[in-house]
């Protein structure tokens, strides 16, 4: 699956070969392209969710790209995750937080911010892996601060204690996106 910014933004779904299967052009209503979009998911019921940056919530669409529901979270979404009990993990960027969302009741149950988290500020929060013992993986993008004495990456606990931080290294400057191998 790739998403495309652009006007109008599109989706590509491919095969495993990388043969087309399915392009469809969406709108975002966002003009400028660089506050569309960054990370979209594609959930088990075959929906997509959309964190639209420049609109701070996240829309989800049917199979035809029609908008089911847009949920409002604040700050400019980067990235959406489907967590196992159908909630939404939603990295909140320079909101400097990250939600989690009820859809079934389209609404924030749970936000946490720099204020929630001793140790650690919370920076462009861009992606985020929830484990399944609770804990939550963050990429603390650092590109818009001037402060570089926050870490890259920091894992929390499920009442927010900082577990581990990776701080700025010599060979590692931001870190946007992250890839576990322990889920």
């Amino acid at each position: 699956m790739l998403a495309i910014c652009g006007n109008p933004s599109r989706l590509v779904l491919l095969d495993k070969a990388g043969k087309l299967e399915k392009e469809q052009a969406f709108d975002t209503n966002i003009k400028g392209i660089h506050s569309q979009f960054r990370q979209i998911a594609k959930t088990a019921q075959d929906t997509y969710l959309i964190p639209l940056m420049g609109k701070g919530c996240v829309l989800e669409l049917d199979r035809d790209l029609q908008i089911l529901k847009s949920i409002p979270t604040g700050g400019n979404p980067f990235s959406v995750k489907v967590l196992a009990d159908g909630n939404w993990l939603v990295a909140c960027g320079d909101g400097h937080k990250f939600v989690e969302v009820d859809p079934s009741k389209g609404q924030v149950v749970k936000t946490v911010s720099s204020e929630d988290i001793a140790g650690a500020s919370l920076l462009f929060v861009a992606e985020l892996i929830r484990y399944e013992n609770g804990n939550t993986l963050i990429a603390n993008w650092n590109g818009h601060t001037k402060d570089k004495t926050q870490p890259l990456l920091l894992e929390i606990d499920s009442s927010n204690q900082l577990v581990w931080r990776l701080p700025l290294r010599d060979d590692i400057k931001n870190i946007s996106s992250v890839f576990s191998f322990y889920e």
